[in-house]
């Protein structure tokens, strides 16, 4: 159920700055979209004694209402671990470029959740399509490395909802084989003939990857579905915010550095710029205070990227680009980033032949 004004003047009472004179006095809700897992509304806020610090807009997210989707992300915990997520972030001071939360909460007993953030309709969203420049990209990845070493030193996000299940890798590479059939549809105009067995030649190392990068010493919270499009970017693009935690989990925080470029980039940058951008990430992990050092993070890259482009395979095996144009684009670029992944990783199977 969407807020009301009576309810936002009671709940949003000190967030909004509200007193006994100082009301919201009507609200317009307009829906601005729905992702994978939650429907999305923009709530204008109108006052009877507007200032000059008033919020004028908040965005909510409710959960969605396809009951397919809404029973797995209640199985998978995504609602409930975005809430506790901002819950955290609420009560921490930590140099992170997310979203204000105004309010979050969330009903175990029904799996409802509400969560109301700051509107960042001034801000541009990243895109599947287009990549960012090199310097912006850049600073993406000094914001990876920050606050990844910020979320390894708050023991409040290690705990049950942050960690991956006994069993995860084992459940999710089931998954997988059960969506063979769709990912060889798929991919095989980009993969030829032996698109199958590529395919499963690239599963056989998911298991060990995944709890490799889940069972490490240096594991902290990573983003978990690092790309452009969960990014909003300043009008000059001389600044960021990191949006959409549904998906927070512990790992390597090469996860999320992998993931981007995997998703983000096109092969020829990628491949150009790779080290420049590790090397970025990682001095700033080492500044704010990590012992992982660049080594590390290199030795990272492929096992991770490896990781990924199977997590991504169990995207094309889910995802349904004919819906739209934008979807159709959406999944071609998709499918050629990761055909351009899986041809380096199978060129460089020696790096990887410890995990199988």
């Amino acid at each position: 159920m969407l807020p009301t004004t009576d309810w936002i003047n009671t709940n949003l009472h000190k967030e909004l700055g509200l007193t006994d004179t100082r009301k919201v006095t009507t609200i317009s809700t307009k829906a601005i979209g729905d992702g994978y897992a939650a429907s999305t509304y923009r709530i204008e806020l109108k006052y009877n004694n507007k200032t000059s610090n008033s919020v004028d807009s908040v965005v909510i997210k409710t959960p969605i209402e396809d009951s397919s989707i809404l029973e797995t992300a209640r199985i998978n915990g995504i609602y409930e671990r975005e809430i506790e997520f901002y819950r955290v972030m609420q009560g921490a001071s930590v140099d992170v470029k997310i979203p204000h939360c105004y309010y979050a909460n969330y009903d175990h007993e029904s799996g409802d959740f509400l969560l109301i953030l700051e509107d960042l309709n001034s801000w541009t969203p990243g895109n599947h399509h287009t990549s960012r420049s090199l310097p912006e990209i850049t600073d993406v990845f000094k914001s990876y490395g920050r606050m990844h070493q910020a979320f390894l030193m708050l023991p409040e996000l290690r705990q049950g909802i942050f960690l991956a299940k006994p069993g995860n890798g084992r459940f999710i590479h089931r998954q997988m084989q059960q969506l063979l059939d769709p990912m060889v549809t798929k991919l095989r105009k980009y993969m030829g003939e032996r698109t199958r067995e590529r395919i499963l030649l690239q599963l056989t190392h998911f298991e060990k990857l995944y709890e490799y990068s889940k069972q490490a010493q240096d594991a902290t919270l990573t983003h978990g579905d690092a790309h452009q499009a969960n990014i909003m970017f300043a009008g000059n693009g001389a600044d960021h915010v990191i949006i959409d935690w549904q998906l927070a989990r512990f790992g390597l925080g090469m996860e999320d550095v992998t993931r981007f470029l995997l998703l983000s980039t096109e092969p020829e940058f990628r491949r150009d710029h790779a080290d420049e951008l590790i090397g970025a990430y990682a001095t700033e992990l080492g500044a704010a205070g990590s012992s992982v050092t660049l080594a590390d993070c290199r030795a990272n890259y492929v096992p991770m990227l490896s990781l990924h482009a199977c997590m991504s395979l169990l995207v094309i095996g889910v995802a349904d680009f004919t819906q739209s144009e934008e979807q159709r684009a959406t999944g071609e670029k998709l499918c050629r980033r990761l055909v351009t992944v899986i041809d380096e990783l199978e060129s460089q199977a020696t790096k990887l032949s410890i995990w199988t």
